[in-house]
């Protein structure tokens, strides 16, 4: 089964936290995680434009790729996005850092993750040939 996990940019601290997303009454989101001796659970607000989920997979460095990663695979940048019921890589412009634009087609520049997976007979959930950048 595939772990559900968070990650979000913390500007109060300036750094990345990882956990289950929440949202309060008001409408802002968090990242829920363990702090301290005792393990409390705290939650810990994070820009709402920063907040990716886990796709389960990690790059050949055994990075997590999460939804919102910028990472290179065959010498192009690629954004990871959920769409279409699947995590993809979807190509970016290198001058403007435009996503390409698709309708429901596989191409040059959309590569669903399991597809790549499975062409490249990946080992365990790493996916060989994919580089996390950002």
């Amino acid at each position: 089964m595939r772990q559900t996990k968070y990650r979000g940019y913390d500007t109060a601290n300036g750094e990345w936290i990882y956990g289950s997303l929440c949202k309060n009454i008001k409408g802002n989101y968090g990242i829920q995680v363990e702090q301290g001796e005792f393990k409390w659970k705290v939650v810990k607000t994070v820009d709402i434009k920063s907040i990716g989920q886990f796709t389960g997979m990690t790059d050949e460095y055994d990075n997590e790729i999460y939804a919102g990663n910028i990472v290179e695979y065959e010498g192009n940048k690629f954004v990871v996005q959920y769409d279409i019921g699947s995590f993809m890589l979807v190509r970016t412009d290198d001058e403007t850092d435009m996503y390409s634009i698709f309708e429901n087609c596989w191409n040059d520049d959309v590569y669903p993750m399991s597809q790549l997976y499975w062409e490249n007979g990946c080992e365990e959930n790493s996916l060989t040939g994919v580089t996390v950048l950002e």
